[in-house]
């Protein structure tokens, strides 16, 4: 049986599966001061909104719901809960850690309000899709698995670069920012373009970085290797 926190971890892997190379659904990782540390929030890439500034991005705004939003679209990294201030009162899946994992992604189905985000950005969503590729969706999709596989063996959850510094670092945002350069992508894109911990942390693109060392998981992905191996490579740059 595989452990609660590995179950969220895959059910939003398989939500990202299930709907990224269609809808452009992307999923953003944050923490909010006393609010919690392990937030995930999904998002579609043609109409984003979160930049990690502020909460009330979280979940759109949307004038034709009571509420202003599309309804919950955020949850915890560590558990099959939906927040009170973001679906009006505390969300919970009873007895979730006994579930198995296609049961928590039912769940989330019928808790989040994806489809109707999807249906209210259909013209949008389809002019990303003409310009969307095939590698560009196989890579997004790699970098979710291979930092889910990455996080959970460590029995924790995958971080944005900026998650990585401590709070009272005042140069977290600027260490973040070159992870980001070396990693060649747009530091705004941060929340929802690289995540990792423990200094590895792999893109969007398929490139890594594991301390002081680049790699190119793509094009070993290409080229045959399989998710264990990939992540013995970042386990071993990593080390190195």
């Amino acid at each position: 049986m595989e452990s609660s926190g590995r179950k969220i971890v895959k059910a939003i892997y398989l939500l990202l599966e299930r709907y990224h190379r269609l809808f452009g659904l992307e999923v953003y990782s944050f923490s909010h001061g006393s609010f919690g540390p392990g937030y995930f929030g999904f998002q579609i890439a043609a109409h984003r909104c979160w930049w990690g500034r502020d909460l009330r991005d979280a979940n759109y705004a949307s004038p034709t719901t009571p509420n202003g939003t599309y309804g919950p679209l955020v949850g915890y990294w560590y558990m099959a809960s939906i927040p009170a201030w973001a679906a009006g009162h505390q969300l919970t899946f009873r007895n979730w850690e006994k579930a198995r994992t296609h049961e928590i992604v039912s769940w989330y189905e019928d808790s989040l309000n994806l489809h109707q985000l999807f249906e209210a950005n259909a013209r949008a969503i389809q002019e990303w899709r003409q310009n969307y590729t095939v590698d560009e969706a196989e890579k997004y999709l790699l970098m979710m698995n291979l930092a889910g596989l990455f996080a959970s063996a460590r029995e924790t959850f995958p971080l944005t670069p900026v998650q990585s510094f401590s709070d009272y670092d005042s140069h977290a945002d600027q260490k973040a920012a070159d992870i980001m350069r070396r990693l060649s992508l747009e530091p705004d894109y941060e929340p929802c373009c690289a995540f990792g911990l423990d200094g590895s942390f792999i893109g969007r693109n398929g490139k890594a970085v594991a301390g002081e060392r680049m790699i190119d998981l793509w094009d070993s992905y290409v080229a045959g290797s399989s998710s264990a191996e990939l992540l013995d490579m970042l386990d071993r740059a990593s080390d190195a």
